[in-house]
């Protein structure tokens, strides 16, 4: 990538310079500063630190040391051309950023580059001069070992040169008998290379991928000269400068000591409960008749009459497909059947697992049963019923039903074995039986669940699993479970539903029905269903027009009017059992539209004619709780819903359905790497279980807002599966981390995911792939060349038992590191968030954004990474939400209780425009996070974990190490290229702004045309809807979240792989910085670029930083007293640079 082209200047001040270099002199090898005291072990090395020695000495010192660095930089850097290799990116600190930073893969890429095509090279014989050792004397003795090495060649060349071209995987083998035929050799036995710059020599060791047209080539039969004693009197023969780029192994398999602390960790924290034999379960047809009667209200239940027959069809087969129709019961009923059945045999091994979509769903079902039951509530002592959903756990000893979310499900599969179990260890073996519900709605962790559930199905001989659904197609499920090598024959069992009939209105009709037309509404709407060009997995096709809320308004003034007629006559204490409103609407910014619209109307706005409920993903369970609880006559309730409440909840007094037939989508473009949440048209199937919600209770109606011909031709059979359309990073973490249990040659996900019900596009998970390599969570590591297969790196180890995305992880492990912990675990949170922190009006006060925002901008100046607070200024959307969160956090008194503590912040989120409900979400996750960090022993002391926790600058680094490639560089307006506005262009070249809601976006827009450069970092790239109403449409503008500016060496020391070109540091070759120091004199002789040396330097700083992160990763942090002060030291060189550019 080239988009972005010169990166500025990267400065350094000799104060800054003198710091690096102390440094190094004190932590590297004296003769070798590329290697570390540590790898060398050499006894006889002097141990005196650079502060410690004279001015004389240190100026002396400091000189032969940056020329020492400078010739061994220059080896190196011509034996990586000449020689390079695809080596494990772990395991040597040459190229440590594997471990944390982008580079893992890049080695391999170039040689697969290199070796294709052919390379034109002059092969001369090097005849050696015969050297007099009697002729000796003192002078040329002391010649020798100054410090200015004689350049003078110790050869000539011979009288034959020939010209020759070969192909450049032409081994090293191969080239010298192609120089003994042309030369008229006797027997060479090696070639070498001379630079013409440096006039180092370098052999050439494998192939020819690294040499270039016009190269020379030198052939000789001499054996590979000695090199001459190293500088600075020490006697040991300097190591090679080959194996000096693979000489410091951290350990054979990094990954060992990581797995293995896990194991150690989990011998505390995990369960003690017996693990049952690995046996087939006794068969409940020999104990129906011990059964419990089923209560009163169960019995009017379609699915009672199926009890016996539901286990007797498990006695058969181990996957039961229950394709239960809306209302039947199956999601409440079929877990008590196969519990009451464990109970009936007795059975002390009960754990039943039912995985819900959704954690409202999964939370009310469990209080439902529980309720049915008559047992204490989910999770209290006594209670058999419990639930474990994000942020909220209720299970205790007593707990045999779950009812979780499928990614708790996808833990416990892929959990780390204990200390006393193997890695192959056969999982859920405590498990008796795995429910998935509403199985067709094909979300992504639930198509990744029954991946592996099927070949697990093969090793664990006691699971069951049972799927459940309305509208899922059954021979799907059939042909994927099918294998009759282990006996698997699925069985389907039809439920009739208890629905009572639903007339369902098509849009003519209802535009009869109330006089009135749907504006902007075209039978045409949209293309016919995309399909997708890799998979042929067909796509929904988008809804281009907006929902005419008046419309739905006028709707909803006939229907209301209708029961408030009726209501007359009923007593307004009692509870209505009917006559609640559902509108299905694709997302919460259309919710709250809809309701602005109808509380303008005189009656529908008035509270005590109308209730008008909110009902989707990011209310607390509290707030999706008022959906379900009855209203009294006189009022009618009207719930504004996305489709969570298409399947799962039951909301029992529904008997009224407007379906605008719309729901939001994630689209993922790999090749961008661009999200959309888009607005497309619903299936066919999601259609009918939309309606089916009408008739609970009574007969239903449900008014469809799009024509019965437009829902044939136009929407899908069944919804898409989002395995398909979004990003799979996450995905191919947990593939890794469940074949690293079973064997270390690697994982392929593309091999593992073709098993999946229906496989993801290639290219999607091949962008994934490559984007965990950026970040270093993966290696690549191909058994063959048909095959890509990557293995976990310590980082990714660590990342792929973190509950979060792979990027926010890493901006936590680093804050562990850099020990600024606080501020990243905010970080984390709020990227994880489902909502903003930051309101667009001050509740109760003043409506107005600009004086919201006016607000907010006087909170973020006197908070953290603030100018007013005087401990370095920080510009970002990410800081400015750390010092939002830290100034609600201590709004109130230490000693206060918790619920006027609750007050108290309700009562400053509200006086500063700050979103109370999404900061006590983000004080939930910052908890789970940290819980995560010591699970995974990342985690120091509390107080060595915080040392840095008021430092901005060191908090951006860690996103800059989290949120990388994510790259964005300032663009100035200006006059003289007619730019009125300033713009950030992305590492591909895209010229993006920031989001509406950024505090940088004004700042961007409005930036002078002078200045340094600038960088930001950001979380997301995004297109605007682009859509009017009308067949006008706008331009889809890409637009960046969370826009963070940073310093140019937080990214140069955090960003992606660099290298060392001449005097300038190139990131990954696409974002190139000039480095330069402050002042005009050289420092050494004979260096003709200072540029170079501190270019050098900063590299180096880089790889100190590298090897502290691989120590904190593979250890888990650091282990005595010498390691924490060279890791503070490090970190303290790091804050300097960042300081001062």
């Amino acid at each position: 990538m080239s988009a972005i082209k010169g990166g500025g200047r990267a400065t350094i001040s000799s104060k800054i310079e003198d710091e690096i270099i102390s440094l190094l002199y004190d932590v590297r090898d004296r003769n070798n500063p590329l290697l570390s005291k540590e790898v060398v072990s050499d006894p006889d090395a002097p141990t005196n630190s650079f502060n410690d020695l004279s001015d004389h000495d240190k100026k002396k010192e400091r000189k032969r040391f940056l020329k020492k660095l400078l010739k061994c930089h220059n080896q190196l850097q011509l034996s990586n051309r000449l020689n390079r290799r695809a080596i494990d990116g772990e395991a040597t600190i040459s190229t440590p950023s594997s471990v944390i930073s982008p580079s893992a893969s890049t080695p391999a890429v170039q040689t697969h580059e290199q070796n294709k095509g052919k390379v034109r090279i002059d092969i001369v014989e090097a005849i050696f001069k015969k050297e007099d050792t009697k002729k000796k004397t003192k002078k040329s003795s002391k010649s020798s070992s100054s410090s200015k090495p004689s350049r003078k060649k110790s050869w000539i060349d011979g009288s034959t040169r020939k010209t020759i071209v070969l192909p450049r995987s032409t081994s090293v083998k191969d080239l010298l008998k192609q120089c003994k035929a042309k030369l008229n050799m006797k027997k060479p036995t090696r070639v070498f290379f001379v630079d013409g710059n440096s006039k180092l020599e370098m052999d050439l060791i494998h192939d020819l991928s690294g040499l270039q047209d016009g190269d020379v080539v030198y052939a000789t039969s001499d054996a590979k000269k000695k090199k001459d004693a190293p500088e600075g009197g020490n006697n040991k023969q300097e190591q090679s400068t080959d194996d000096k780029s693979e000489a410091v192994v951290v350990q054979e398999d990094p990954l060992v000591a990581v797995k293995k602390a896990y194991r150690n960790r989990t011998r505390n924290i995990r369960s003690t409960k017996h693990i049952p034999s690995n046996e087939r379960l006794l068969p409940f047809q020999s104990f129906l008749q011990k059964l419990e009667p089923l209560s009163e209200p169960r019995t009017k239940l379609p699915a009672a009459a199926y009890r016996e027959e539901i286990l007797s069809s498990l006695d058969k087969s181990r996957v039961l497909i229950v394709c239960g129709a809306t209302g039947c019961g199956k999601s409440t009923q079929v877990p008590q059947f196969i519990l009451e059945g464990m109970k009936a045999m007795d059975s002390n091994e009960i754990n039943i697992i039912v995985t819900q979509p959704r954690r409202v769903a999964a939370t009310s079902l469990a209080k439902r049963v529980a309720d049915e039951r008559n047992q204490p509530y989910p999770g209290k002592n006594g209670s058999e019923i419990g639930y474990n959903v994000r942020l909220d756990k209720a299970v205790c000893k007593d707990t045999k039903l779950v009812f979780c979310t499928v990614g708790v499900l996808l833990r416990m599969m892929i959990a780390t074995p204990k200390p006393d179990e193997k890695d192959n260890a056969v999982p859920l073996l405590n498990v008796s039986h795995v429910i998935i519900d509403e199985v067709h709605e094909r979300d992504l962790t639930t198509d990744f669940a029954l991946t592996i559930l099927r070949p697990l199905l093969a090793i664990n001989n006691r699971i069951s699993v049972i799927l459940m659904s309305a509208t899922a197609s059954s021979s799907l499920f059939m042909n994927f479970f099918r294998n009759r090598k282990v006996g698997i024959e699925p069985i389907v069992l039809d439920i009739p539903g208890r629905t009572f009939p639903v007339k369902t209105l098509w849009l003519d009709e209802v535009e009869n029905l109330i006089s009135s037309q749907l504006d902007g509404w075209s039978n045409e709407d949209g293309q016919r269903a995309i399909v997708h060009s890799h998979d042929k997995v067909g796509m929904s096709s988008r809804a281009k027009d907006r929902i005419d809320n008046d419309f739905v308004a006028k709707i909803l003034k006939h229907i209301a009017q209708k029961q408030w007629d009726e209501d007359l006559h009923k007593s307004r204490d009692d509870k209505k059992e009917s006559g609640a409103i559902l509108i299905f609407l694709p997302g919460k910014g259309e919710i709250e539209a809809l309701q602005r619209t109808l509380v303008k109307d005189p009656q529908l706005g008035n509270k005590s004619k109308c209730s008008i409920i909110h009902l989707h993903s990011s209310l607390s369970p509290s707030q999706q709780w008022r959906a379900f609880q009855a209203v009294k006559y006189g009022t009618v309730k009207i719930v504004l819903s996305t489709n969570v409440a298409e399947t799962s909840i039951t909301i029992p007094d529904i008997s009224v359905v407007i379906d605008t037939g719309r729901v939001k989508e994630v689209r993922y473009n790999p090749s961008t790497r661009i999200k959309e949440l888009v607005t497309v048209w619903t299936s066919q199937a999601s259609g009918r279980q939309r309606a089916g919600r009408a008739g609970r209770v009574r007969p239903g109606i449900c008014y469809k807002l799009y024509s019965e011909d437009f829902s044939q031709r136009m929407m899908l059979a069944q919804t898409s599966p989002e395995i398909v359309r979004t990003p799979l990073e996450d995905i191919v973490l947990q593939v890794c981390l469940l074949e690293e249990h079973k064997s270390t040659r690697g994982a392929s996900p593309m091999m593992f995911l073709s098993n999946a019900p229906e496989p993801p596009p290639e290219i999607n998970l091949k962008e994934s792939c490559d984007h965990l390599l950026e970040i270093g969570a993966l290696t690549h590591t191909p058994l063959e060349e048909s095959i890509d297969t990557y293995r976990l790196t310590s980082l990714g180890y660590h990342l792929s038992h973190l509950p979060m995305d792979a990027k926010v992880g890493k901006v936590l492990i680093v804050g562990c590191i850099l020990q600024c912990l606080e501020p990243a675990l905010t970080i984390a949170a709020v990227l994880s968030s489902s909502k903003s922190c930051w309101l667009s009006f001050i509740p109760g006060v003043d409506r107005s954004s600009k004086k919201a925002r006016e607000v907010q901008e006087t909170l973020v100046r006197r908070g953290f990474g603030g100018e007013l607070l005087g401990k370095g200024s920080v510009k970002g959307d990410l800081i400015a939400a750390i010092a939002a969160y830290n100034e609600w956090i201590i709004s109130c008194q230490p000693s206060e209780s918790p619920s006027n503590a609750d007050r108290a912040r309700h009562q400053f989120a509200n006086d500063h425009a700050l979103n109370h409900k999404a900061l006590n979400e983000i004080k939930g996750l910052r908890s789970q996070f940290k819980n995560a960090l010591e699970t995974a022993g990342l985690l120091h002391s509390r107080n060595e974990s915080n040392l840095n926790a008021d430092d901005a600058l060191l908090t951006s680094c860690c996103l800059v190490a989290g949120l990388y490639p994510n790259i964005a560089t300032l663009a100035r307006p200006s006059r003289e290229r007619r730019i009125r506005f300033g713009f950030l262009i992305s590492k591909n070249g895209d010229s993006c702004r920031a989001s509406s809601s950024s505090f940088q976006n004004e700042r961007i827009r409005n930036a002078s045309e002078s200045g340094k450069d600038a960088y930001a970092v950001y979380h997301g790239k995004h297109l605007s809807l682009g859509v009017s109403k009308g067949d006008e449409r706008r331009k889809q503008d890409p637009f960046l979240s969370d826009v963070n500016f940073v310093s140019r060496f937080a990214i140069l020391l955090f960003g992606g792989n660099i290298e060392v070109k001449k005097n300038y540091l190139v990131v990954d070759d696409w974002l190139k910085f000039k480095v330069a120091d402050d002042k005009e004199e050289m420092s050494l002789e004979k260096v003709s670029d200072k540029g170079q040396v501190n270019a050098i330097l900063i590299s180096e700083l880089r790889k100190e930083l590298d090897t502290v992160f691989i120590k904190h990763i593979v250890q888990g942090q650091a282990k005595s007293g010498g390691e924490l002060k060279d890791c503070k030291r490090v970190i303290d060189t790091v804050r300097s640079l960042l300081t001062s550019g």
